[in-house]
């Protein structure tokens, strides 16, 4: 999770309507769409039997189209997908959820002030999250990797490196007698 203090509370302005940011009980989830099927399926169930948020999917894609992800630079989004440490266990088949309300005019400006949090979302996305990972700490079996998009996540991606998700990495053996 990221960013899951802001809502369009009283008094929000948005006068470049560039920014998704969520109404208060709803959620911005990234990645289960994208890398997961089951991960998906666990989190709705979850929600609908418990805090009840809107799912709002609009980040959910590696790519923009008519309806997701489509307010920020053109021709590639703000791609919200590939912003944030969730990207890197992607890469590596590791199916990720990530929880956000989504960004605002006072993103990393010192207008950003904690008038301006929504503690009571934070409260009920923080105890949704708890809830999703008891269940996934505890349900027999794991979610599946799925990835869900066309074409390598890593097509466009800033660095210019194209990489598929789920590619094996080699992981060296920690050293005999080495205190890890």
């Amino acid at each position: 999770m990221d960013m899951i203090g802001r809502t369009k509370g009283p008094g929000f302005t948005d006068p470049d309507a560039t920014h998704v940011l969520v109404n208060p009980g709803e959620i911005l989830l990234v990645g289960p769409n994208i890398s997961s099927d089951d991960l998906e399926k666990t989190i709705e169930t979850v929600n609908s039997s418990y805090q009840k948020m809107t799912l709002n999917h609009f980040y959910d894609v590696t790519a923009p189209d008519a309806t997701h992800d489509n307010l920020g630079p053109q021709p590639r989004g703000q791609r919200i997908f590939y912003r944030s440490d969730h990207y890197n266990f992607a890469k590596m088949g590791i199916p990720i959820a990530f929880f956000t309300t989504g960004l605002h005019p006072d993103y990393h400006r010192a207008t950003d002030t904690p008038d301006k949090i929504d503690y009571k979302q934070m409260q009920v996305v923080s105890k949704t999250m708890g809830a999703v990972a008891w269940v996934l700490a505890t349900q027999a079996g794991r979610p599946q990797f799925e990835y869900q998009a066309a074409g390598p996540v890593g097509e466009g991606h800033e660095n210019g490196q194209r990489s598929e998700l789920g590619a094996i990495t080699p992981v060296l053996a920690p050293l005999p007698g080495m205190p890890y």
